[in-house]
Protein backbone atom coordinates (compact mmCIF):
# COMPACT_ATOMS: atom_id res chain seq x y z
CA UNK A 1 0.00 0.00 0.00
CA UNK A 2 1.33 3.42 -0.93
CA UNK A 3 2.50 5.86 1.72
CA UNK A 4 0.28 9.01 1.73
CA UNK A 5 1.81 10.60 4.73
CA UNK A 6 3.30 13.43 2.60
CA UNK A 7 0.01 14.03 0.89
CA UNK A 8 -1.80 13.95 4.15
CA UNK A 9 0.37 16.63 5.58
CA UNK A 10 -0.57 18.98 2.78
CA UNK A 11 -4.21 18.05 2.76
CA UNK A 12 -4.38 18.61 6.47
CA UNK A 13 -3.54 22.31 6.02
CA UNK A 14 0.07 22.76 5.02
CA UNK A 15 -0.66 26.14 3.46
CA UNK A 16 -2.87 27.29 6.31
CA UNK A 17 -0.09 26.56 8.79
CA UNK A 18 1.85 29.51 7.29
CA UNK A 19 -0.56 32.08 8.68
CA UNK A 20 -0.61 35.30 10.74
CA UNK A 21 -0.84 33.49 14.08
CA UNK A 22 2.44 31.74 13.47
CA UNK A 23 4.15 35.01 12.51
CA UNK A 24 2.70 36.70 15.62
CA UNK A 25 4.02 33.95 17.88
CA UNK A 26 7.44 34.10 16.27
CA UNK A 27 7.50 37.91 16.59
CA UNK A 28 6.38 37.83 20.23
CA UNK A 29 9.10 35.33 21.05
CA UNK A 30 11.80 37.44 19.45
CA UNK A 31 10.34 40.64 20.97
CA UNK A 32 10.81 39.19 24.44
CA UNK A 33 14.45 38.62 23.64
CA UNK A 34 15.05 42.01 21.99
CA UNK A 35 12.47 44.58 23.18
CA UNK A 36 11.76 43.43 26.73
CA UNK A 37 15.34 44.06 27.94
CA UNK A 38 15.14 47.62 26.61
CA UNK A 39 11.77 48.10 28.30
CA UNK A 40 13.38 46.93 31.54
CA UNK A 41 16.11 49.55 31.10
CA UNK A 42 13.45 52.23 30.55
CA UNK A 43 11.52 51.00 33.59
CA UNK A 44 14.60 51.08 35.81
CA UNK A 45 15.62 54.51 34.50
CA UNK A 46 12.11 55.85 35.21
CA UNK A 47 12.22 54.38 38.71
CA UNK A 48 15.63 55.97 39.26
CA UNK A 49 14.27 59.33 38.10
CA UNK A 50 11.36 59.08 40.53
CA UNK A 51 13.64 58.09 43.39
CA UNK A 52 16.09 60.87 42.55
CA UNK A 53 13.19 63.35 42.58
CA UNK A 54 12.32 62.19 46.11
CA UNK A 55 15.93 62.62 47.21
CA UNK A 56 16.15 66.02 45.52
CA UNK A 57 13.01 67.13 47.38
CA UNK A 58 14.66 66.41 50.74
CA UNK A 59 17.77 68.32 49.62
CA UNK A 60 15.58 71.28 48.63
CA UNK A 61 13.78 71.14 52.00
CA UNK A 62 17.17 71.33 53.72
CA UNK A 63 18.15 74.20 51.41
CA UNK A 64 14.97 76.12 52.28
CA UNK A 65 15.49 75.50 56.00
CA UNK A 66 19.03 76.89 55.98
CA UNK A 67 18.26 79.98 53.83
CA UNK A 68 16.99 82.20 56.72
CA UNK A 69 20.51 82.00 58.21
CA UNK A 70 22.25 82.85 54.92
CA UNK A 71 24.23 86.08 54.81
CA UNK A 72 22.59 87.10 51.53
CA UNK A 73 19.04 86.08 52.42
CA UNK A 74 16.59 88.51 50.81
CA UNK A 75 14.22 88.39 53.78
CA UNK A 76 14.89 89.09 57.46
CA UNK A 77 17.71 86.89 58.72
CA UNK A 78 16.64 84.81 61.72
CA UNK A 79 19.38 86.46 63.82
CA UNK A 80 17.92 89.89 62.98
CA UNK A 81 14.35 88.94 63.90
CA UNK A 82 12.73 91.18 66.48
CA UNK A 83 9.47 91.16 68.35
CA UNK A 84 7.50 94.39 68.35
CA UNK A 85 4.62 95.02 70.77
CA UNK A 86 2.38 98.08 70.75
CA UNK A 87 -0.02 99.67 73.17
CA UNK A 88 -2.64 102.28 72.32
CA UNK A 89 -4.36 102.88 69.00
CA UNK A 90 -3.54 106.51 68.23
CA UNK A 91 -0.90 105.51 65.66
CA UNK A 92 0.15 102.67 63.36
CA UNK A 93 3.85 101.71 63.32
CA UNK A 94 5.50 100.48 60.12
CA UNK A 95 9.13 99.74 59.21
CA UNK A 96 10.66 99.22 55.79
CA UNK A 97 13.34 97.03 57.38
CA UNK A 98 12.49 95.58 60.79
CA UNK A 99 16.11 94.51 61.30
CA UNK A 100 17.07 98.20 61.56
CA UNK A 101 14.66 98.93 64.41
CA UNK A 102 16.39 99.90 67.64
CA UNK A 103 15.64 97.87 70.75
CA UNK A 104 13.71 99.77 73.38
CA UNK A 105 10.43 101.64 73.77
CA UNK A 106 9.18 104.50 71.61
CA UNK A 107 6.51 106.72 73.20
CA UNK A 108 4.16 108.69 70.94
CA UNK A 109 1.53 111.32 71.71
CA UNK A 110 -0.72 112.61 68.93
CA UNK A 111 -1.74 116.16 69.81
CA UNK A 112 -3.41 117.09 66.52
CA UNK A 113 -4.25 115.16 63.35
CA UNK A 114 -3.37 116.46 59.93
CA UNK A 115 -6.51 117.67 58.16
CA UNK A 116 -7.31 118.79 54.64
CA UNK A 117 -9.15 122.04 53.83
CA UNK A 118 -12.84 121.53 52.91
CA UNK A 119 -15.30 124.26 51.84
CA UNK A 120 -18.95 124.35 50.89
CA UNK A 121 -20.87 127.00 48.93
CA UNK A 122 -24.19 128.50 49.90
CA UNK A 123 -27.23 126.36 49.09
CA UNK A 124 -28.46 126.35 45.50
CA UNK A 125 -31.68 124.86 44.12
CA UNK A 126 -30.74 125.54 40.49
CA UNK A 127 -27.28 123.96 39.84
CA UNK A 128 -27.94 123.88 36.08
CA UNK A 129 -28.74 127.60 35.76
CA UNK A 130 -26.10 130.13 34.73
CA UNK A 131 -24.41 131.78 37.68
CA UNK A 132 -23.48 135.13 36.11
CA UNK A 133 -21.86 136.35 39.37
CA UNK A 134 -18.58 137.66 38.03
CA UNK A 135 -15.16 136.17 38.59
CA UNK A 136 -14.65 133.19 40.90
CA UNK A 137 -11.09 133.61 42.26
CA UNK A 138 -9.21 131.17 44.48
CA UNK A 139 -5.67 130.13 45.40
CA UNK A 140 -4.26 126.71 46.30
CA UNK A 141 -1.46 126.44 48.86
CA UNK A 142 -0.75 130.19 48.60
CA UNK A 143 -0.14 129.97 44.88
CA UNK A 144 -1.18 132.29 42.07
CA UNK A 145 -4.76 133.45 41.58
CA UNK A 146 -6.94 131.08 39.59
CA UNK A 147 -9.78 133.02 38.00
CA UNK A 148 -12.93 131.52 36.45
CA UNK A 149 -15.54 133.77 34.79
CA UNK A 150 -18.99 132.58 35.92
CA UNK A 151 -20.79 134.31 33.02
CA UNK A 152 -22.98 131.78 31.19
CA UNK A 153 -21.77 128.79 33.24
CA UNK A 154 -23.69 126.75 35.80
CA UNK A 155 -22.63 125.50 39.22
CA UNK A 156 -21.94 122.09 37.67
CA UNK A 157 -19.75 123.65 34.98
CA UNK A 158 -17.87 125.66 37.58
CA UNK A 159 -17.04 122.42 39.39
CA UNK A 160 -15.67 120.98 36.15
CA UNK A 161 -13.44 124.02 35.60
CA UNK A 162 -12.14 123.89 39.18
CA UNK A 163 -11.21 120.22 38.63
CA UNK A 164 -8.94 121.27 35.80
CA UNK A 165 -6.43 122.50 38.42
CA UNK A 166 -3.93 120.47 40.42
CA UNK A 167 -4.20 120.16 44.19
CA UNK A 168 -7.97 120.55 44.48
CA UNK A 169 -11.17 118.78 43.45
CA UNK A 170 -14.79 119.91 43.41
CA UNK A 171 -18.24 118.37 43.08
CA UNK A 172 -21.87 119.49 43.26
CA UNK A 173 -23.64 117.43 45.93
CA UNK A 174 -27.32 117.10 46.77
CA UNK A 175 -27.58 117.80 50.50
CA UNK A 176 -31.35 117.75 51.09
CA UNK A 177 -34.77 119.20 50.26
CA UNK A 178 -36.22 122.58 51.33
CA UNK A 179 -39.66 123.18 52.80
CA UNK A 180 -41.12 123.65 49.33
CA UNK A 181 -39.84 120.26 48.17
CA UNK A 182 -36.99 121.66 46.09
CA UNK A 183 -33.72 119.73 45.98
CA UNK A 184 -30.84 121.57 47.64
CA UNK A 185 -27.27 121.51 46.36
CA UNK A 186 -23.86 122.81 47.44
CA UNK A 187 -20.56 123.13 45.60
CA UNK A 188 -18.02 121.19 47.70
CA UNK A 189 -14.32 122.04 47.25
CA UNK A 190 -11.59 119.95 48.90
CA UNK A 191 -7.81 120.18 48.95
CA UNK A 192 -6.16 117.01 47.67
CA UNK A 193 -3.63 116.92 50.51
CA UNK A 194 -3.89 117.74 54.22
CA UNK A 195 -1.89 120.39 56.06
CA UNK A 196 -1.78 124.13 56.38
CA UNK A 197 0.49 124.37 53.34
CA UNK A 198 -2.38 123.10 51.19
CA UNK A 199 -5.02 125.54 52.40
CA UNK A 200 -7.52 126.98 49.88
CA UNK A 201 -8.31 130.71 49.92
CA UNK A 202 -10.93 132.67 47.93
CA UNK A 203 -11.06 136.15 46.42
CA UNK A 204 -8.16 138.58 46.29
CA UNK A 205 -7.35 142.23 47.05
CA UNK A 206 -9.71 143.51 44.36
CA UNK A 207 -12.27 140.74 44.04
CA UNK A 208 -14.47 139.46 46.86
CA UNK A 209 -15.26 135.79 47.26
CA UNK A 210 -18.64 134.73 45.88
CA UNK A 211 -21.13 131.87 46.39
CA UNK A 212 -20.62 131.97 50.17
CA UNK A 213 -16.89 131.22 50.14
CA UNK A 214 -16.33 134.44 52.08
CA UNK A 215 -18.15 132.90 55.04
CA UNK A 216 -15.80 131.10 57.47
CA UNK A 217 -18.74 128.96 58.61
CA UNK A 218 -18.60 127.30 55.17
CA UNK A 219 -15.03 126.14 55.90
CA UNK A 220 -16.31 122.80 57.20
CA UNK A 221 -12.82 121.35 57.76
CA UNK A 222 -9.94 123.72 58.40
CA UNK A 223 -6.52 122.73 57.05
CA UNK A 224 -4.13 121.83 59.84
CA UNK A 225 -0.80 120.04 60.31
CA UNK A 226 -0.10 116.86 62.23
CA UNK A 227 1.27 117.63 65.68
CA UNK A 228 2.97 114.68 67.35
CA UNK A 229 5.47 114.13 70.19
CA UNK A 230 7.84 111.17 69.83
CA UNK A 231 9.93 110.47 72.92
CA UNK A 232 9.42 114.10 73.90
CA UNK A 233 10.46 115.52 70.54
CA UNK A 234 7.75 117.54 68.79
CA UNK A 235 7.10 116.87 65.10
CA UNK A 236 4.82 118.75 62.72
CA UNK A 237 3.90 117.50 59.26
CA UNK A 238 1.36 118.33 56.57
CA UNK A 239 0.83 114.59 56.04
CA UNK A 240 -0.63 112.02 58.43
CA UNK A 241 2.72 110.38 59.11
CA UNK A 242 6.35 110.98 59.93
CA UNK A 243 9.44 108.78 59.49
CA UNK A 244 12.16 108.71 62.12
CA UNK A 245 15.59 107.05 62.10
CA UNK A 246 15.15 106.79 58.32
CA UNK A 247 13.15 103.62 58.88
CA UNK A 248 10.29 103.74 61.39
CA UNK A 249 7.12 105.30 59.97
CA UNK A 250 4.48 106.46 62.45
CA UNK A 251 0.99 107.01 61.01
CA UNK A 252 -1.43 109.00 63.18
CA UNK A 253 -5.02 107.79 63.35
CA UNK A 254 -6.49 109.54 66.39
CA UNK A 255 -5.52 111.74 69.35
CA UNK A 256 -3.87 109.97 72.24
CA UNK A 257 -0.87 107.97 73.39
CA UNK A 258 0.78 104.86 71.96
CA UNK A 259 4.02 102.95 72.53
CA UNK A 260 6.18 100.58 70.52
CA UNK A 261 8.45 98.14 72.34
CA UNK A 262 11.15 96.38 70.28
CA UNK A 263 13.35 93.52 71.47
CA UNK A 264 15.34 90.66 69.95
CA UNK A 265 13.32 87.57 69.08
CA UNK A 266 15.63 84.63 69.75
CA UNK A 267 12.84 82.14 69.12
CA UNK A 268 13.40 82.62 65.38
CA UNK A 269 16.95 81.29 65.64
CA UNK A 270 15.88 78.32 67.77
CA UNK A 271 13.04 77.51 65.36
CA UNK A 272 15.41 77.82 62.38
CA UNK A 273 17.94 75.49 64.00
CA UNK A 274 15.27 72.86 64.63
CA UNK A 275 14.04 73.25 61.05
CA UNK A 276 17.60 72.75 59.80
CA UNK A 277 18.09 69.67 61.98
CA UNK A 278 14.78 68.12 60.90
CA UNK A 279 15.45 68.78 57.21
CA UNK A 280 19.07 67.56 57.45
CA UNK A 281 18.01 64.35 59.21
CA UNK A 282 15.28 63.69 56.64
CA UNK A 283 17.76 64.24 53.80
CA UNK A 284 20.40 61.93 55.32
CA UNK A 285 17.82 59.25 56.08
CA UNK A 286 16.46 59.33 52.53
CA UNK A 287 19.91 59.18 50.93
CA UNK A 288 21.10 56.42 53.30
CA UNK A 289 17.99 54.43 52.43
CA UNK A 290 19.19 54.31 48.82
CA UNK A 291 22.89 53.95 49.56
CA UNK A 292 22.40 50.74 51.55
CA UNK A 293 19.32 49.21 49.91
CA UNK A 294 20.05 45.99 48.00
CA UNK A 295 17.34 46.73 45.43
CA UNK A 296 18.21 50.43 45.04
CA UNK A 297 17.72 51.82 41.53
CA UNK A 298 20.26 54.64 42.12
CA UNK A 299 23.22 54.09 39.81
CA UNK A 300 25.58 56.81 41.06
CA UNK A 301 25.63 56.31 44.82
CA UNK A 302 29.10 57.77 45.18
CA UNK A 303 27.89 61.23 44.08
CA UNK A 304 25.20 61.31 46.76
CA UNK A 305 27.57 59.92 49.37
CA UNK A 306 30.10 62.62 48.49
CA UNK A 307 27.53 65.42 48.78
CA UNK A 308 26.35 64.32 52.25
CA UNK A 309 29.97 63.99 53.34
CA UNK A 310 30.79 67.52 52.10
CA UNK A 311 27.85 69.04 53.99
CA UNK A 312 28.67 67.13 57.17
CA UNK A 313 32.29 68.30 56.98
CA UNK A 314 31.09 71.91 56.82
CA UNK A 315 29.20 71.38 60.09
CA UNK A 316 32.39 70.05 61.72
CA UNK A 317 34.57 73.05 60.76
CA UNK A 318 35.22 76.15 62.89
CA UNK A 319 34.11 79.62 61.84
CA UNK A 320 34.29 83.31 62.72
CA UNK A 321 36.90 85.37 64.52
CA UNK A 322 36.66 83.12 67.56
CA UNK A 323 37.16 79.93 65.48
CA UNK A 324 34.14 78.38 67.17
CA UNK A 325 32.08 75.39 66.08
CA UNK A 326 28.43 74.45 66.34
CA UNK A 327 29.33 71.97 69.09
CA UNK A 328 29.85 74.91 71.44
CA UNK A 329 26.20 75.88 71.08
CA UNK A 330 24.29 72.68 71.72
CA UNK A 331 24.49 71.08 68.27
CA UNK A 332 25.72 67.49 68.05
CA UNK A 333 25.47 64.38 65.88
CA UNK A 334 24.31 60.92 66.86
CA UNK A 335 27.52 58.89 66.50
CA UNK A 336 25.85 55.55 67.28
CA UNK A 337 23.06 55.87 64.71
CA UNK A 338 22.95 57.42 61.26
CA UNK A 339 24.78 60.60 62.23
CA UNK A 340 21.57 62.55 62.73
CA UNK A 341 21.71 66.13 64.06
CA UNK A 342 20.59 66.82 67.64
CA UNK A 343 19.76 70.27 69.11
CA UNK A 344 20.16 71.05 72.82
CA UNK A 345 17.79 74.00 73.36
CA UNK A 346 19.28 74.91 76.73
CA UNK A 347 22.82 75.28 75.39
CA UNK A 348 21.59 77.07 72.26
CA UNK A 349 19.56 79.61 74.25
CA UNK A 350 22.49 80.22 76.60
CA UNK A 351 24.65 81.02 73.58
CA UNK A 352 22.02 83.41 72.23
CA UNK A 353 21.93 85.25 75.55
CA UNK A 354 25.64 85.20 76.38
CA UNK A 355 27.22 85.81 72.98
CA UNK A 356 24.66 86.36 70.18
CA UNK A 357 27.21 88.08 67.92
CA UNK A 358 29.56 85.09 68.01
CA UNK A 359 26.69 82.74 67.23
CA UNK A 360 25.63 84.92 64.32
CA UNK A 361 29.22 85.02 63.07
CA UNK A 362 29.34 81.22 63.29
CA UNK A 363 26.20 80.63 61.22
CA UNK A 364 25.91 83.74 59.03
CA UNK A 365 29.35 85.32 58.92
CA UNK A 366 30.40 88.24 56.74
CA UNK A 367 31.31 88.52 53.05
CA UNK A 368 35.02 87.90 53.66
CA UNK A 369 34.43 85.13 56.25
CA UNK A 370 31.17 83.33 55.55
CA UNK A 371 29.46 81.23 58.21
CA UNK A 372 28.16 77.65 58.09
CA UNK A 373 24.69 78.41 56.73
CA UNK A 374 26.00 80.77 54.07
CA UNK A 375 28.61 78.26 52.86
CA UNK A 376 26.19 75.31 52.79
CA UNK A 377 23.57 77.35 50.94
CA UNK A 378 26.14 78.34 48.32
CA UNK A 379 27.37 74.73 48.08
CA UNK A 380 23.85 73.46 47.29
CA UNK A 381 23.43 76.30 44.80
CA UNK A 382 26.57 75.06 43.06
CA UNK A 383 25.22 71.51 42.94
CA UNK A 384 22.15 72.77 41.11
CA UNK A 385 24.13 74.63 38.44
CA UNK A 386 24.67 73.00 35.07
CA UNK A 387 27.98 71.43 36.13
CA UNK A 388 26.88 70.58 39.67
CA UNK A 389 26.20 67.06 40.91
CA UNK A 390 22.43 67.41 41.11
CA UNK A 391 22.17 68.99 37.69
CA UNK A 392 24.49 66.40 36.12
CA UNK A 393 22.64 63.51 37.72
CA UNK A 394 19.30 64.76 36.43
CA UNK A 395 20.78 65.26 32.96
CA UNK A 396 22.16 61.70 32.92
CA UNK A 397 18.74 60.28 33.69
CA UNK A 398 17.19 62.32 30.90
CA UNK A 399 19.99 61.34 28.49
CA UNK A 400 19.54 57.65 29.26
CA UNK A 401 15.79 57.98 28.79
CA UNK A 402 16.34 59.44 25.32
CA UNK A 403 18.97 56.79 24.51
CA UNK A 404 16.77 53.88 25.56
CA UNK A 405 13.73 55.23 23.75
CA UNK A 406 15.76 55.63 20.55
CA UNK A 407 17.24 52.14 21.01
CA UNK A 408 13.77 50.68 21.45
CA UNK A 409 12.39 52.56 18.46
CA UNK A 410 15.25 51.28 16.27
CA UNK A 411 14.92 47.67 17.47
CA UNK A 412 11.15 47.76 17.03
CA UNK A 413 11.55 49.10 13.53
CA UNK A 414 13.97 46.31 12.57
CA UNK A 415 11.68 43.72 14.14
CA UNK A 416 8.66 45.08 12.28
CA UNK A 417 10.58 45.10 8.99
CA UNK A 418 11.77 41.52 9.53
CA UNK A 419 8.32 40.11 10.17
CA UNK A 420 6.66 42.24 7.50
CA UNK A 421 9.10 40.58 5.06
CA UNK A 422 8.38 37.18 6.57
CA UNK A 423 4.63 37.74 6.21
CA UNK A 424 5.10 38.53 2.53
CA UNK A 425 7.24 35.42 2.10
CA UNK A 426 4.70 33.26 3.92
CA UNK A 427 2.00 34.59 1.64
CA UNK A 428 4.07 33.60 -1.41
CA UNK A 429 4.89 30.20 0.08
CA UNK A 430 1.25 29.67 0.87
CA UNK A 431 0.26 30.29 -2.71
CA UNK A 432 2.86 27.75 -3.96
CA UNK A 433 1.80 25.19 -1.37
CA UNK A 434 -1.85 25.70 -2.29
CA UNK A 435 -1.02 24.97 -5.92
CA UNK A 436 0.89 21.84 -4.89
CA UNK A 437 -1.98 20.76 -2.67
CA UNK A 438 -4.38 21.16 -5.60
CA UNK A 439 -2.11 19.01 -7.82
CA UNK A 440 -1.71 16.30 -5.23
CA UNK A 441 -5.43 16.35 -4.57
CA UNK A 442 -6.06 15.45 -8.23
CA UNK A 443 -3.36 12.74 -8.15
CA UNK A 444 -4.84 11.27 -4.98
CA UNK A 445 -8.25 11.09 -6.61
CA UNK A 446 -6.84 9.14 -9.59
CA UNK A 447 -5.01 6.74 -7.26
CA UNK A 448 -8.12 6.23 -5.16
CA UNK A 449 -10.21 5.46 -8.27
CA UNK A 450 -7.55 3.06 -9.52
CA UNK A 451 -7.47 1.23 -6.20
CA UNK A 452 -11.25 1.01 -5.93
CA UNK A 453 -11.62 -0.44 -9.48
CA UNK A 454 -9.39 -3.44 -8.65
Amino acid sequence: MSDYSMLGSFSDGGASALNGDLITKLKEAESKAVIDPIDKKIENNTAEGEKFTEIEATINDFYQAIKPLDLFYSGTNAFDAISANTTGDSVIFDAADTSKLQNGTTNVTVNQLAQKDVWQSDISTTPEDDLNQGDFVFQIAGGDDITIDTTDISLNELADKINGNDGVHASVEKIGVDDDGNDQFRLIIKADEPGEANKITFGNDTTDAILGFDNSDNNTLVAQDLDMDVDGVNYKSSSSSITIDNNLTIIATKLGDSTLTVEDDNTQVVESMHAIADAYNAMVAKIDEELYAEDSVITDKSALRSMVSDIKNMFYKTYGDDETSIFSYGVSFDTEGNGLMIIDDTALNEGLVDNPDALKSLFVGVAEDKGIATQIKEYIDDQNFYDGMLARYEDKIEDRKTQYEEEKEKAQKLLDQKYDTMAAQFAAYGAIISQMEASFSGLKMEIDQSVSSK
